[in-house]
């Protein structure tokens, strides 16, 4: 009896983010729907360890930035894509595309799929240029606003009409499971993310003494780990914020912190799409952005939450301000724009675009 052809996620990040996320809800939707998966995976990485934990089958593997310059790991990878059947290859990291890419040169993967993630162009390498031209059958990106920049560098990096978007879906929870914010005076800030530069977590210290000089009652809570952390941790010391600001560390499971807070203020200095913004709206949590990358396709200015200036420390606080003196209406109409970006909506159209093949123009399915 022949084998039902796989589609392969292929992804050697070692530690959590939206991409991971993104990877493991696809490929346990498309199991649990009866479709062949396997994910390729880092040893010891967290989506390996989650996507044993679900049941998925694994292959781990030991990926390298220039691993694709290795002719034997890229044969060894193409002998293991062949013996898996894969029809489908999926990819989110650069070096994973390249040698996966080269791999997939084995006659029976027909579809090779970067899956671009991140709101910042792409690099106009020969290298680049060449796979992606040559061997990349198709790039699906988070947003209008990755689509863009892939383009950035070279508008002929890959046709148009090989690029489709289809945002991330977010869990919508049941409307009696909110939590409705307290009459007090006490502001609950709250931000998710790895403590990486990226994401511009030291503007929250400058917020912090912003709102401290308003004499305003308030906590800011920062969930994450990354290389930053000794940084931020020392800005809080230099700052004396030890009881505004606070590191509470990675959190497998972000519900329980997005009950507990009034605002999600979100400081990336990029996004690809914000699934901590459009997690934070779904659970009825207003929220402010800089107003850059893809936080203009969740956030409607002054209506589910506030866009600033990037740096604009004044603009933030104020928007704290505005916000938590409208948070029933805010907190609302958030919850409600995230509606179209309901999981079980997402995961049914990259379902019909694995299946059916791409949408051939550029642009939302």
């Amino acid at each position: 009896m022949q084998r039902t052809p796989t589609i392969c996620f292929f992804n050697t990040v070692m530690t959590w983010g939206g991409g991971e996320r993104w990877h493991l809800d696809v490929a346990k939707y498309l199991q649990s729907n009866g479709h062949s998966v396997i994910l390729y995976v880092r040893p010891g990485s967290e989506l390996a360890s989650r996507a044993q934990m679900a049941g998925l089958p694994i292959r781990q593997l030991q990926i390298g930035k220039y691993s694709y310059l290795n002719p034997l790991k890229v044969a060894n990878l193409r002998n293991v894509l062949a013996r898996d059947r894969v029809h489908t290859l999926i990819m989110n990291l650069s070096s994973d595309m390249k040698v996966g890419a080269l791999a997939a040169r084995n006659g029976l993967v027909n579809r090779v799929i970067y899956r671009r993630g991140s709101a910042i162009p792409i690099k106009n390498t020969l290298i680049n240029r060449w796979i992606l031209n040559r061997y990349v059958s198709e790039i699906l990106a988070n947003s209008q606003a990755t689509a863009e920049t892939i383009f950035a560098n070279n508008h002929k990096m890959i046709d148009p009409d090989r690029v489709v978007v289809i945002p991330n879906g977010v869990d919508i929870p049941p409307s009696d499971q909110l939590r409705v914010r307290p009459d007090s005076q006490h502001i609950r800030i709250g931000n998710v993310g790895r403590l990486y530069k990226q994401k511009g977590q030291h503007y929250l210290i400058d917020l912090a003494n912003e709102l401290r000089r308003r004499e305003l009652d308030f906590v800011i809570e920062i969930a994450g780990e990354g290389v930053e952390r000794d940084n931020i941790t020392q800005l809080i010391a230099n700052n004396r914020l030890d009881k505004e600001v606070k590191l509470i560390g990675f959190r497998r499971d972000l519900e329980d912190f997005y009950q507990s807070i009034d605002i999600f203020v979100l400081t990336s200095l990029w996004e690809g799409f914000g699934y901590v913004l459009a997690e934070a709206m779904s659970h009825g949590v207003p929220t402010v952005a800089y107003d850059l990358s893809s936080n203009p396709e969740l956030i409607v200015h002054g209506h589910n939450g506030q866009l600033v200036p990037l740096g604009d420390i004044t603009a933030l606080a104020d928007s704290i301000q505005s916000i938590i003196a409208d948070h029933q209406n805010y907190s609302r109409a958030a919850r409600q724009s995230m509606q179209q970006y309901a999981k079980p909506i997402i995961l049914s159209k990259i379902e019909t675009y694995l299946l059916d093949g791409m949408d051939k123009r550029t642009g939302m399915i």
